[in-house]
C-alpha cells in the first residue's frame, strides 16, 4: 500500500518528507506504474483538517489511483 499522513499542522508526509499536496500525484502515479492495483491509504492525525485529506483523496484518485482508504486517529 502507499501510506500518505496528513499532520495536524497540515503537514502532507510520505516516506518521512513533507511532500505537500500537489506532490500526491507524482507520488502515487509513479508507485502505481509497478503495481496498478496498490491501494492508497490516507492517514490523518486526530485533527488534520478535513479539507486536506479531500485534496489528498482526490489528488490519488486523479494519479489512478483504485482504492483510496482513509484511517483516522480517534480520540477523546
Amino acid at each position: 500500500s502507499i501510506l500518505i499522513a496528513i499532520t495536524e499542522s497540515g503537514e502532507v508526509i510520505y516516506a518521512k518528507r513533507n511532500i505537500g499536496v500537489r506532490g500526491v500525484g507524482s507520488i502515487v502515479k509513479r508507485m502505481l506504474q509497478a503495481e496498478p492495483e496498490t491501494p492508497v491509504i490516507v492517514q490523518g492525525d486526530k485533527g488534520a483538517k478535513l479539507g486536506i485529506l479531500v485534496q489528498v483523496v482526490g489528488e490519488a484518485k486523479a494519479a489512478g489511483a483504485l482504492q483510496v482508504n482513509i484511517a483516522t486517529q480517534m480520540g477523546s
